[in-house]
């Protein structure tokens, strides 16, 4: 498997998790004009390789931010299951 440039911020157990699950939990994040912090994960995108983005709406589901404006537009986002959200630590 070659190694995905944007990976290389990675750790190594992020890119084992990333292998084997599909997502990888990165941390959280706050962006401007955000009032508060969300989960961000790693997982790869067909078009654009290894992206980080939160997870969209009631299903979790993680979009490339590449490839859309709006998350609803894209059908092959990852939905995140509720294993890998109960494993995200609490702040």
């Amino acid at each position: 498997m070659k190694l995905d440039e944007r990976s290389e911020g990675l750790t190594l157990s992020q890119r084992i998790r990333l292998a084997v699950f599909g997502s990888s939990y990165v941390g959280y994040r706050t962006r401007p004009g955000w009032g508060g912090s969300l989960p961000f994960y790693a997982f790869r995108c067909p078009e654009h390789g290894v992206v980080v983005d939160y997870p969209h709406s009631y299903r979790s589901r993680l979009v490339c931010p590449f490839c859309s404006d709006y998350p609803g537009e894209r059908t092959d986002a990852l939905d995140l299951d509720a294993e890998a959200l109960e494993a995200i630590p609490v702040q």
